[in-house]
């Protein structure tokens, strides 16, 4: 399953880039940081106003295995749009509890992201010939990068796997 929340961003970075000022040709677009899931779990504490980006995305996918068990697994990935501020220096700033940058900061500037939170998960059936398995679980959790514990009732749990990826607009510098 692709994200089409990157390509969103960087078109609408590039188109607004190019609209602001049609006069001036040679305009560089605004940089852009490619977040991946390391990146995204340090950043959380400085976002604010992290909102769901439209309904969660399902994607099961059934193969038979060598032994005649069916593996089934489950991709559940949820779009989020949030807001960070960045100083001069190009590092995040920690909001204040109303979501506005500290004093200290240096000429803080808020920048728009979207991060996609994965969690792949699977099970296979104890015996050959059963019944493929259901998942329950395994769902991206809301203001973390992680996953809802992975049920398999009646099945053999091959585990959940968080993952994600993003982008934000401006340059960033994490510690």
């Amino acid at each position: 399953m692709k994200s089409a929340v990157l390509p969103l961003l960087i078109g609408t970075a590039l188109a607004s880039a190019s609209c602001n000022k049609a006069s001036e040709a040679h305009e560089t677009p605004p940089a852009l940081t490619v977040l991946n899931v390391e990146q995204i779990e340090k950043l959380l504490p400085f976002m604010v106003e992290l909102k769901k980006s439209g309904p969660m995305g399902r994607e099961t996918i059934t193969s038979q295995l060598a032994d005649g068990r069916t593996f089934v697994q489950l991709v559940n990935s949820q779009a989020y749009t949030f807001k960070v501020w960045i100083d001069s220096e190009h590092h995040p700033v920690t909001p204040t509890k109303d979501g506005q940058p500290s004093t200290m900061a240096l000429r803080p500037q808020q920048q728009t992201g979207t991060i996609e939170i994965r969690c792949i998960g699977g099970c296979v059936p104890n015996t050959s010939g059963g019944e493929p398995c259901v998942i329950h679980g395994c769902e991206p959790v809301d203001n973390a990068c992680g996953c809802t514990p992975i049920d398999c009732p009646g099945c053999m749990s091959a585990g959940c796997l968080p993952g994600g990826s993003g982008a934000l607009t401006g340059t960033l510098i994490m510690a």
